[in-house]
């Protein structure tokens, strides 16, 4: 049965032109951002070699064109039509959006478990070696992002955080470059919960938004 798998939400924002004269092409182009969720049961199917691969059932979308207070409700009720809180469990998936973590904290943080999108993580990742080495496409500014990543990605994020505080109190950087980094430590810091992709892994949790993103 449907109800007793696990229950993804994935949110995100997108911007999408709008001309100002419905129905016509005429008018300058508006860019508007509507704010989308997408909800799934989480379950599995068999390819044709047999492997068992993760498969997205009961696809429900919301969508609004408007601010997070009005993306609230209705994305509330979608839940409940879903029955978010008698699912076995709830997953909340995210980049680092703090209006999108506000809906988390709004809606779901008594029952979901929360997880900030690998890919935007380690984007950040790259911000920081950029500051460190001028250029992100150097063979030792590769390394370290590599190794970062990697670190990452297979339950070091404690070590991570740790690395970007000893770059912000090292007084090796200033201006742009000290704001920059101190952003990054604050991310994490921020989202140290929410970074434990070898156990979500362990617990085949997704790590990625990639069900709303794409």
């Amino acid at each position: 049965m449907l109800s007793a798998l696990p229950l993804a939400i994935a949110a995100d924002g997108v911007m999408v032109p709008f001309r100002p004269t419905p129905k016509t092409p005429k008018g300058k182009i508006q860019w508007r951002e509507v704010k989308v969720a997408i909800l799934a049961r989480l379950g599995t199917r068999l390819t044709r070699a047999k492997k068992s691969v993760p498969q997205l059932l009961r696809r429900r979308l919301v969508a609004v064109l408007g601010d997070i207070d009005q993306f609230i409700p209705l994305l509330h009720l979608e839940a409940r039509k879903q029955d978010f809180e008698s699912a076995p469990s709830v997953i909340w998936l995210s980049d680092g959006g703090r209006g999108f973590w506000r809906v988390y904290r709004t809606l779901f943080s008594h029952c979901a478990v929360a997880v900030l999108d690998f890919f935007h993580a380690a984007g950040h990742l790259a911000r920081a070696t950029k500051v460190m080495f001028g250029d992100v496409r150097s063979a030792q500014a590769q390394a370290w992002f590599r190794r970062w990543r990697h670190q990452l990605r297979h339950g070091q994020h404690l070590l991570v955080l740790r690395s970007l505080t000893v770059l912000i109190h090292s007084q090796l950087f200033t201006g742009k470059s000290f704001t920059t980094l101190l952003q990054v430590q604050a991310y994490f810091q921020r989202h140290l919960r929410h970074i434990r992709y070898r156990h979500f892994e362990q617990q085949q949790i997704p790590l990625g938004s990639g069900m709303v993103e794409s």
